[in-house]
């Protein structure tokens, strides 16, 4: 599956997207300060958005605590 492009996004809605929307069970969640977005804001993700993934491959999603 195409993995989808989840920065800019509230932590939440990026989980929900990738979890519930994609069945993407191994998100992991990084709080990795980031003083230009917004606190709750994904601001990376790895592997990038549009990247070809499996369903059980670990997405790690940083976010600015």
């Amino acid at each position: 599956m195409t993995l989808p492009d989840v920065v800019g996004m509230p932590w939440d809605q990026a989980n929900h997207i990738l979890v519930m929307g994609n069945g993407l069970v191994n998100v992991k969640k990084i709080a990795e300060p980031n003083p230009a977005v917004p606190a709750g804001v994904v601001h990376r993700q790895e592997p990038e958005g549009g990247w070809r993934v499996t369903l059980d491959q670990e997405v790690r999603i940083y976010y600015n605590p």
